[in-house]
């Protein structure tokens, strides 16, 4: 801050989070033009002119918290926020799909998002993409008065990804277990429950890269990473079926020395590039690629056996890119725009599968040579559905920003297009009591059904200080469609054409 006849003040180490609206007082002092005054150290910085409530969470937070590097376990720190119902201690669960909400409402009404671009499912908060947290800067987390750019009264997580710079670095994260470090509680009582042997961990491993650094000095930088996950861990009460792929048996027969074990991998490369075009100007491109397989070669829960694990759970591959381009066109003036897109596709049979076995679930689940019955046990054939769906999005904002007014107009689109392949193996279920049939399911299997969702959000904002007063609103347009095409089904075998 320089003013004719007063001395120059620098403040430093002020640092910007989030949306966070920073007021800096300045005391400037009479004296000679060749002082500096410069104050160095962190300055404490609190927004009074917004309602609303943020918090962020820092890579500093982020990599010191022993919380699996998981946004599951980043959510949980913040008062008043779900996570659903999974519960993934240590990250033994591995980086499970992510609903968060908050304020007593529903779990998919929160929203992630990378860099200010959504990456949820058409149904709102549940999506299947992971953001690797070595290539995160920093995670904001909005929980109220998100004005007329909120989509939803949820809360909204925004990760934004790391750039690159002049220097070159990178990290390298190492994590291991196995069931040795793990605790239990499964004592005599348990045992006399009917419970043989507890769910419990049998290893898991995480390796995590990262290398970032100039393409071009000043003016083209790059940052990459790259991740592998596995973990698998047996399954409280679930053994391998002796009978599996066995068409003459109808018969839950457990291998009390093979426990079930539920086995997961996730690969998963980021490549962050920074294109400073002028002074004013910059473009980011983002690519991430994934493949996940959730119980590839085995599986099982509390009621079904391995072998009829549903198989929508493989993951062939999860792509998300972006672009996102940026403008202050002068110091009060900033444009904003991106497009991105997620396109998952999962969904397959475990090798080997004989889609001419009937899947059967039983309503008592006392077999021979069972030490303790599994009520609703579902055995002998799986179900799967195969999925592909491509959801682009676009958003465009201006804002107008001086002391005491921040406005800002915008446009944001969301589409999907989703082909899903259902598949029931022989197209019936049967279920038993004791292994007597009382009951047939009749299915439709092998068709294709295709679906369409489009939703354009129109909004416009503005906060208004005038001393110690504010006064913000904001108002917000949606036009929301979905259809689907005509298409047939059948014929196949319980349905006609």
């Amino acid at each position: 801050y320089t003013l004719q006849g007063f001395n120059t003040v620098r403040r430093e180490a002020i640092e910007l989070t989030g949306s966070l609206t920073a007021t800096i007082d300045i005391e400037m002092r009479v004296g000679s033009l060749e002082e500096t005054l410069t104050v160095i150290g962190e300055s404490p910085i609190v927004d009074v002119q917004s309602v609303k409530q943020q918090r962020v969470i820092d890579d500093e937070a982020i990599h010191a918290i022993p919380g699996q590097r998981s946004y599951h376990n980043l959510v949980v720190l913040v008062p008043g926020l779900s996570v659903g119902n999974i519960q993934n201690v240590g990250g033994i669960n591995g980086p499970a799909p992510l609903n968060v909400g908050g304020h007593g409402g529903a779990n998919s009404e929160g929203r992630f998002n990378v860099d200010g671009l959504g990456v949820n499912g058409t149904s709102g908060g549940g999506t299947l993409y992971v953001t690797d947290t070595q290539n995160v800067s920093e995670v904001s987390i909005d929980i109220t008065g998100g004005l007329g750019e909120a989509e939803a009264g949820g809360p909204v997580i925004n990760v934004v990804p790391r750039t690159g710079g002049n220097t070159f670095s990178g990290s390298l994260f190492l994590d291991g277990a196995n069931g040795s470090l793990q605790g239990s509680n499964f004592d005599d009582e348990l045992v006399a429950a009917g419970l043989r042997e507890p769910g419990k961990l049998d290893k898991l491993w995480d390796v995590n890269a990262a290398l970032g650094g100039p393409i071009k000095k000043d003016r083209l930088w790059f940052y990459l990473t790259g991740r592998y996950q596995r973990t698998d861990r047996f399954v409280a009460g679930m053994y391998y079926n002796k009978n599996a792929g066995n068409p003459n048996s109808w018969v839950y027969d457990p291998d009390y020395s093979q426990q079930a074990l539920s086995d997961g991998q996730w690969n998963g490369a980021t490549l962050r590039t920074t294109w400073q075009i002028s002074q004013r100007q910059k473009i980011n491109f983002f690519w991430d690629e994934q493949d996940m397989c959730r119980n590839c070669t085995g599986g099982g829960s509390a009621t079904i056996s391995p072998e009829a694990q549903d198989g929508s759970q493989n993951i062939n591959y999860i792509r998300a890119y972006q672009a996102a381009y940026t403008a202050p066109l002068s110091d009060r003036l900033l444009i904003e725009a991106g497009f991105g897109a997620v396109v998952p596709d999962y969904g397959n049979p475990r090798e080997g599968f004989d889609r001419s076995m009937v899947r059967v679930v039983d309503q008592i689940g006392n077999f021979p040579n069972m030490t303790a019955p599994i009520p609703n046990i579902a055995y002998r054939s799986m179900f799967w559905d195969s999925v592909h769906s491509f959801a682009p999005r676009y958003r465009a904002s201006m804002s107008y920003v001086t002391g005491p007014q921040n406005m800002k107009v915008g446009i944001e689109t969301y589409n999907n297009i989703s082909t899903r392949n259902y598949q029931r193996g022989d197209s019936v279920q049967y279920r038993l009591s004791n292994g007597v049939p009382n009951q047939i399911t009749m299915l439709l299997s092998d068709f294709t059904e295709k679906a369409y969702v489009r939703n354009i959000g129109i909004f416009a904002q503005d906060r208004w200080t005038l001393g110690r007063n504010t006064l913000q609103g904001g108002i917000r347009y949606e036009n929301a469609s979905s259809r689907s095409p005509e298409q047939v089904i059948g014929p196949s075998r319980m349905v006609p054409t």
